[in-house]
């Protein structure tokens, strides 16, 4: 058998760099606006995981399940903000002052 005919475990060299994918930047934009994180341990019923893991499989750039949680966070925000949550919220103003003051 020839040099070039051997088989190998390297692979050959990629031309340029691959350009980086849309949910790769969009993280990257998320992580520059907050650097700090924090756990948000949640125990939830399997329709949600589920239903979690269709709406990802169904975005056109498989956004990450976190990311998506986010948006949902930032809308119950807004929610509460108006005063429409399911759960009473006394002082709807400070509330909105509070999460204002977030941002």
């Amino acid at each position: 058998m020839t040099e070039a005919n051997k088989l190998s475990t390297s692979r050959p060299a990629r031309g340029g760099v691959a350009p980086e994918r849309p949910h790769v930047e969009k993280a990257r934009a998320a992580m520059a606006g907050d650097g700090e994180e924090k756990k948000i341990p949640l125990l939830a019923p399997v329709r949600y995981h589920k239903g979690l893991q269709e709406v990802k499989n169904l975005t056109s750039d498989s956004t990450p399940v976190k990311y998506l949680l986010l948006e949902a966070i930032d809308d119950l925000f807004e929610k509460y903000a108006r005063g429409d949550g399911r759960f009473e919220v006394e002082d709807t103003a400070e509330l909105k002052r509070r999460l204002q003051a977030l941002k």
